[in-house]
């Protein structure tokens, strides 16, 4: 007798455990009509099952409650207005680096042909006097060869 107690228990927990899995689905009515029939027979003669299936509804309708609220009216045309915002922004953006690249190329070029006029103008100009040419070139020459003006370096250095 007391094994037929022990083993009526052990189904009545299995059956519970089985019917709590399923308290969602059946709040949903998203279950065949025959699984239904069983959950409903077994909240009205389990009141662990009736009492979690009364606390779950009452959690389930305040979520789906939550689901429901109405959204601002304006909402629509903010977000519209914000993606029209970044595609233009976007669209400045690729202007910004067009501009990044081409400024410094420019710049270069401008440079460049800057160098290029100076040389082209620079081979027109010569000079006529070819003798202060040389003088200059011979004035160089004293300052870097005044090694015979120092005596105490030649000194050492004839030693």
């Amino acid at each position: 007798m007391k094994n037929d107690c022990l083993t009526i228990k052990t189904n009545k927990m299995n059956d519970c455990k089985n019917i709590e899995s399923k308290l969602i689905f059946y709040f949903y009515k998203e279950l065949n009509n025959l699984e239904m029939e069983n959950i409903k027979n077994h909240l009205a003669s389990c009141s662990g099952c009736s009492k979690l299936y009364t606390d779950l509804s009452k959690s389930l309708l305040v979520i789906d409650n939550e689901k429901e609220i109405e959204l601002n009216p304006f909402i629509e045309t903010r977000i519209n207005q914000k993606i029209k915002e970044l595609e233009n922004s976007q669209t400045q953006g690729r202007v910004v680096s067009f501009r990044k690249i081409i400024q410094p190329a420019m710049s270069v070029a401008a440079v460049s042909v800057g160098i290029l006029l100076g040389v082209f103008f620079g081979s027109f100009y010569s000079t006529s006097d070819s003798s202060s040419n040389t003088a200059s070139y011979e004035s160089v020459e004293y300052y870097m060869n005044d090694l015979e003006h120092e005596t105490f370096l030649s000194y050492v250095l004839e030693e």
